[in-house]
């Protein structure tokens, strides 16, 4: 459009002064120069679209790959949380045998000495084994303890477990 307009106005200026061989020189050396920048312009364009082009097939390839990679680790991740509860299971079984056998042997023990041995513990390891022992016997065992003691370990117990958390939270 721009093209056309610069050449209607240089062939009436031409016209108008009379001198049309020189003109007409002017004038298709004035295309030539157009034709050229139009050239270069269309040059230009052409390669800024191969650039594109090239630069969103980059960005598919990653973004492939980059999903790809996702899926892997998703699929890691759901192993290692299937391993995890697994040995959660295996680790609450194998404390749930161990608790029943440290009940049993507590609740066969005279009164005073399970107070005097747990008196000696940390407190959360003495509130769970208080835990997995009958009432009956938690209130024998608790009156042979020091009254300090025995006041920490019955603010745990009703609380409940898990002990050592809360024993974190209180401290």
């Amino acid at each position: 459009m721009i093209k056309k307009a610069i050449f209607i106005l240089i062939f009436i200026t031409c016209t108008l002064n009379a001198k049309q061989d020189e003109c007409l020189a002017l004038f298709e050396q004035k295309k030539s120069q157009l034709d050229a920048k139009l050239a270069e312009i269309e040059n230009a364009q052409k390669t800024s679209e191969a650039l594109k082009a090239a630069n969103e097939d980059l960005h598919v390839k990653r973004m492939q790959k980059l999903q790809e990679e996702i899926e892997k680790n998703e699929t890691i991740l759901k192993k290692i949380q299937e391993l995890k509860e697994e040995n959660e299971k295996l680790l609450s079984t194998i404390k749930g045998l161990k608790q029943n056998s440290l009940s049993k042997t507590y609740n066969k023990m005279r009164d005073s000495s399970v107070a005097d041995i747990l008196e000696t513990m940390n407190l959360s390891e003495a509130a769970n084994i208080l835990f997995s022992l009958p009432v009956k016997k938690v209130a024998r065992i608790l009156s042979y303890m020091n009254p300090h003691v025995a006041s920490k370990l019955s603010l745990l117990l009703q609380k409940g477990p898990p002990f050592e958390k809360k024993l974190e939270k209180n401290n």
